[in-house]
């Protein structure tokens, strides 16, 4: 079982190519959150690892995408590669997560009064949140 000890968090991704969904687990409340979304194309290494000293966590998630049968994409590859390097440059340890559906229950979570450009900001954090909703579940 991976799971952040003590007074420590666990920091979930929901990688995209151009946005990436962030969500913080907190250990001690047991409580889930979307935090933030980064924007992928503006020194992505440099807001993580300002996301990271901030949050300090045990462990990271990624969310791991598939096709519908299971199948590995361009996505999927591609999000390896972003968990391989977030433990390369961190020295963290990263779990992969399947992800499946979560884009489709985030966009039932959000809030329906929303403008569209402030759903597109917190899509990916809400995603990320329930990629680590899930995670957790299964340690469980």
């Amino acid at each position: 079982m991976l799971l952040a000890t003590g007074n420590g968090c666990i920091l979930g991704f929901d990688y995209g190519s151009r946005r990436i969904g962030v969500a913080r687990a907190d250990m001690q409340s047991c409580q889930v959150r979307p935090l933030t979304t980064l924007d992928a194309t503006q020194d992505l290494w440099g807001q993580i690892g300002h996301l990271l000293r901030q949050h300090e966590p045990a462990l990271i998630v990624v969310g791991w995408p598939r096709g519908l049968d299971g199948q590995h994409t361009q996505q999927t590859h591609a999000t390896e590669a972003f968990a391989r390097e977030l433990e390369v440059r961190y020295g963290l340890k990263v779990v992969l997560q399947d992800e499946a559906l979560s884009s489709e229950e985030a966009q039932r979570r959000m809030n329906p009064k929303l403008t569209i450009r402030k759903q597109r900001e917190v899509i990916d954090a809400i995603a990320a949140q329930i990629i680590l909703e899930d995670y957790l579940r299964e340690q469980h």
